[in-house]
């Protein structure tokens, strides 16, 4: 990547640093794959600790408007550690492969949607100066690589040995497939504002306040702001679209 965002990235600010450990290629793969391992284990480490956050926060509202308590009796008088006596407890459930099935593809399929869900936050800009792999169409690179979710889904169904399993991977897939459209679509008209796929630039381009965001700049960006969080909600399957 060349220009002046090249130096925001953490595979640069390495390779900077090693530079005088060898040639220019080893010291570019050892960079990239130090980079890799920094930004996996910080996105890691906060996504191991943001839903026992956001899951306790939201059961806390949710029986505000049921008119009920919410978790009170695990963690304390608010139920602070509900969520993670939760985690254990599924921690500890019995992993089970049906007796028809591939066990290396079933197995598999899993870690296949979870990667590819991952790999997404790789040229994603957490902060200016903290982007794992600077990419100059990341856009594009984040909506292909949300795109291979599906095919975890298709794949466990298929080595499932079940043709049920395989009906419901496909009713999953179709829908999977009817969110990324109105998404991508969506997911354009603040590229088009911004006049690039780098969301390095896309990002620069609204600081300085919120009255900067893309999606105060014409009506067709606001609409397109609450049309996208709402295919995005379908897209993780929250209520009320949680239909598979």
């Amino acid at each position: 990547m060349n220009g002046p965002l090249a130096a925001l990235t953490i595979q640069q600010f390495l390779a900077d640093r090693l530079a005088s450990w060898g040639s220019t290629d080893v010291v570019a793969l050892v960079a990239f794959l130090l980079a890799a391992l920094v930004h996996a284990t910080l996105l890691i480490s906060l996504f191991a600790v943001l839903p026992l956050v956001y899951i306790w926060l939201e059961r806390k509202v949710a029986g505000r408007i049921q008119d009920r308590l919410g978790p009170t009796r695990v963690g304390g008088k608010f139920g602070w550690l509900q969520t993670l006596a939760d985690g254990i407890k599924l921690i500890q459930k019995e992993d089970l492969v049906p007796a028809a099935a591939d066990s290396m593809m079933f197995r598999m399929a899993p870690y296949l949607a979870t990667v590819a869900s991952f790999a997404a936050f790789m040229v994603l800009p957490i902060a200016d100066g903290w982007v794992g792999v600077a990419a100059e169409c990341g856009a594009f690179l984040i909506l292909a690589l949300m795109s291979l979710e599906v095919l975890g889904i298709i794949l466990a169904g298929y080595s499932s040995g079940s043709k049920w399993a395989l009906f419901g991977a496909m009713r999953e897939a179709a829908q999977m497939v009817s969110y990324e459209i109105p998404m991508a679509i969506c997911a354009l008209i603040p590229l088009v504002i911004a006049g690039s796929l780098n969301l390095q630039v896309v990002g620069k381009m609204q600081a300085g306040g919120f009255w900067n965001w893309f999606i105060f700049h014409d009506p067709f960006a606001f609409f397109a702001f609450f049309c996208y969080f709402t295919v995005a909600t379908a897209s993780v399957k929250r209520a009320p679209f949680d239909l598979a």
